[in-house]
């Protein structure tokens, strides 16, 4: 009895011991901090906004805290995770069961692979049970994401600064005087006074902008990109050659690619990550700058898949 009793308190204890380290992450993470379990990277546990990752080790042991036991429960949910104490004390004995039960079974295990090969109605059948088998768990994986996705977006939300209204109190022996209430004629007065002032400014606005032509329409940014849409790691060719200008030639590119990644080439190449469970999708900018001065923007959606 006391061996059973020390063989249970030892599992139990052996199921709560996971290792967990902090380390830079690997590209496109590797600006910042990831926390890793038995030497497998987690990045729920430390993944912010935009899929960034946190910049000091300080921030990434705040979020590891909060988040070590809501992401691990989905996890195991999916399957990525093994109980600790279900690996220990469960697997075994059920594994010598299901070696001693699979002897019984194999004669049936035979006669099944023998139809399959031969009858063509019943390997039809089996397959769409296995996809319809398939089809079910990939949509119950597929809802766990989005509800992991959904508490780390709602965890980041947490970290947002609360701006604080401060109420000004009048200084010690000041008395706070009420002003008087405006007459109705006061407040119409007012009113038009406004209005005729809103009315001057429109017509200024129109005339000046019938003297001066707009820069924005000399001066034309262009992205195209090569693919727009693929699986991660998605590398995509981007162009600015189209870009063009009516006043002077396109001398200046400045490209953002929404991953933290820059570039001033007029043509250049990035490679995406999606990083979590779902497709992400990066806005890019271009910014063109022409001979003359003037310069123009626009920019584009590129979206890495999850395989």
């Amino acid at each position: 009895m006391r061996k059973t009793t020390v063989l249970i308190l030892s599992a139990l204890l052996l199921s709560g011991c996971a290792t967990y380290k902090f380390q830079k992450g690997q590209s496109p993470h590797d600006k910042g901090y990831v926390a890793s379990r038995e030497g497998y990277t987690i990045l729920e546990y430390t993944i912010g906004t935009d899929n960034t990752v946190p910049l000091t080790v300080g921030l990434a042991k705040e979020r590891f805290k909060r988040r070590r036991r809501v992401v691990e429960h989905y996890y195991k949910k999916m399957g990525n995770i093994e109980n600790r104490f279900k690996e220990a004390v469960v697997d075994y004995p059920v594994m010598f069961f299901k070696l001693a039960l699979g002897a019984f079974k194999m004669p049936g295990i035979a006669v099944k692979d023998f139809r399959y090969e031969r009858n063509p109605k019943y390997r039809e059948r089996i397959d769409k049970l296995e996809e319809e088998k398939e089809a079910q768990e990939q949509a119950r994986i597929k809802k766990l994401k989005d509800a992991l996705d959904n508490y780390i977006q709602k965890d980041v939300e947490k970290e947002k600064p609360k701006v604080e209204l401060k109420q000004e109190v009048p200084e010690q022996g000041m008395v706070e005087k009420t002003p008087a209430p405006e007459t109705k004629a006061a407040v119409l007065e007012k009113v038009e006074l406004k209005e005729e002032r809103q009315s001057e400014k429109s017509i200024k606005k129109v005339s000046q902008a019938a003297k001066e032509p707009d820069k924005n329409l000399q001066i034309k940014a262009v992205i195209t990109a090569r693919p727009e849409k693929g699986f991660s790691p998605l590398r995509v060719h981007f162009s600015g050659n189209k870009s063009h200008s009516k006043s002077g030639k396109i001398i200046f590119y400045s490209w953002n690619f929404g991953d933290g990644d820059t570039s001033t080439k007029e043509n250049p190449v990035n490679t995406y990550y999606s990083g979590s469970f779902e497709p992400r999708e990066f806005t890019v900018a271009l910014t063109v700058q022409d001979s003359t001065g003037n310069t123009a923007s626009t920019t584009t959606t590129i979206e890495a898949l999850n395989k």
